[in-house]
């Protein structure tokens, strides 16, 4: 027995019958079997709760005037619907409809040409239930799926592809504790779950869980097809940009011209969002599609926020780019910062085995602002490298450094930096790789105030080896450490150096 209503709804009976639109329909009773009336007097045998499907002849002989005594038969035996092969328009009647509604008969239409014999299996499948409705439904979820897929439906039209033929919609959702699910893999990576609510019936429910893994498949490969088909577009840009950041900034300015041509605004407000992942184990493999995944994610998700985003590599770093026709001001900045928070905590849910870490320039514009906006959120994320303790947030913002910023922006102008290059220049003659090595020594030893002890200690050298290291590096500047002004011009200019490459300082 079953509700009509809820055999109405079930997806093999929906598409054969439907109801006449009563108004109001009143409450249906109960289906207790399935009877194929030949003539209009066999109604009258009919037993109560029975749905009566009248052939063609007798839905035939039941035009005009007749159909009221076939109504008012069907109340008196306590049957609960007539199914009637005539087009709803020759059912719907004010004289019939005011019986129908008081006898609690509900009237259903269906084609001429319907095949009666599929319409009494497909309605005792549903009064019967079990395995065999059960499998009924999984075959027919397949079916529709494979008509989905070839007609190149997105996801959502897969979902309710499905949801037509088992009569409740799968949900791209987290499940709860009365949900089925299958895990969504797209590209490798679990990106959520495709859910359903469990059936009361134990073969439904089984039915629904087979239908679950064939369309979450089925979605996952819509996914990634509808991303690449999005991302494509997008990779010319992506590339100029790793391209224009990478360079020096002389061949940045033969790379502008290119930049139109890609539809990219390089004559904008930029803002920089710098991000660097660690990745647990060393499966490269698995690492490298998290990492895709983080770039895809990441980027749709500051996209959704609103603006206009881009994205970039610098290393093994992710970079996404805001560009802004007008300057955004410090409340743009700020959005920027909370964005990316945002994005970090949310990557770490999706990745949980993957430390995320995040550093955020301030808006600038033009195309030297673009190249300047990204130096500081590597600033930034150094910053944050050097100061890391559990306490410290995962993103850090240029415009938060404080003294750092101030020492940066100084060593930007012009004066400051031709005074950093002019006092460092005899050890940037060592070459890049022992300049480096000889300003870290020196910068140490300077923010010790001259202490041989303390320097060693922090470099982790022997004092012996230390005090050979400062005496060749002083023998080569051109400073006298006695003059105390002198030691603050040197020792700005190490940390400046340092901080300008991204080293801790």
């Amino acid at each position: 027995m079953a509700a009509i209503d809820d055999l109405l709804h079930a997806p093999d009976v929906r598409r054969l019958v439907r109801p006449v639109p009563l108004t109001p329909p009143g409450p249906g009773r109960t289906v207790s079997s399935v009877t194929v009336v030949a003539d209009v007097a066999a109604l009258a045998r009919a037993e109560p709760g029975a749905l009566a499907i009248l052939t063609g002849a007798a839905s035939a002989a039941t035009m005009g005037c007749r159909l009221d005594m076939l109504v008012r038969t069907a109340a008196d035996r306590e049957l609960s619907g007539i199914v009637v092969l005539q087009d709803e328009s020759s059912v719907l009647d004010p004289a019939v409809e005011a019986i129908a509604r008081r006898g609690r008969i509900r009237l259903l239409c269906a084609e001429p040409q319907t095949d009666l014999a599929a319409l009494v299996v497909a309605l005792h499948r549903e009064l019967a239930g079990g395995a065999d409705r059960a499998l009924q439904r999984a075959a027919g979820a397949l079916r529709a799926l494979r008509a989905a897929v070839a007609r190149g439906e997105d996801a959502d039209a897969l979902l309710s592809a499905v949801g037509d033929v088992l009569g409740v919609r799968p949900e791209l959702r987290e499940p709860t504790a009365v949900d089925a699910s299958a895990s969504l893999l797209v590209e490798g990576q679990v990106e959520g779950a495709v859910v359903i609510p469990r059936d009361d019936e134990r073969e439904e429910s089984i039915a629904r869980e087979l239908s679950l893994e064939l369309v979450a498949g089925a979605v996952a490969r819509a996914i990634e097809h509808e991303r690449h088909t999005r991302d494509a577009p997008g990779q010319p840009r992506a590339d100029f940009l790793t391209e224009f950041l990478a360079v020096d900034a002389h061949r940045a300015e033969r790379l502008i011209d290119r930049a139109a041509a890609l539809g990219l605004r390089l004559d904008a407000w930029h803002t920089v969002v710098r991000l660097e992942v660690e990745h647990p184990g060393d499966d490269e493999l698995a690492a490298y599609e998290t990492m895709r995944s983080i770039e895809r994610t990441t980027l749709a998700s500051a996209r959704a926020a609103g603006g206009v985003w881009h994205r970039a590599r610098s290393g093994t770093a992710l970079l996404l780019l805001r560009m802004d026709r007008r300057d955004p001001g410090p409340h743009g900045a700020r959005e920027s910062v909370r964005l990316a928070g945002e994005i970090v905590a949310a990557t770490g849910r999706r990745h949980p085995g993957v430390t995320l870490r995040c550093g955020v320039g301030s808006p600038h514009s033009g195309a030297a602002g673009l190249r300047r906006s990204a130096g500081e959120a590597r600033m930034a994320l150094s910053s944050h490298d050097d100061a890391h303790d559990d306490a410290t947030p995962a993103v850090t913002s240029f415009d938060s450094m404080g003294m750092r910023r101030i020492l940066l922006e100084w060593a930007a102008t012009t004066t400051a930096a031709d005074t950093i290059d002019l006092l460092l220049a005899p050890l940037d003659e060592l070459g890049p790789r022992r300049a480096d090595e000889a300003i870290r020594t020196l910068s140490a030893y300077l923010d010790g105030r001259g202490s041989l002890a303390n320097t060693a200690a922090t470099l982790h050298l022997h004092r012996n080896s230390l005090a050979y290291r400062i005496r060749k590096i002083v023998e080569r500047i051109d400073v006298d450490l006695d003059d105390p002004e002198q030691w603050l011009a040197l020792q700005l200019a190490c940390r400046a150096r340092l901080l300008a490459a991204g080293a801790p300082t």
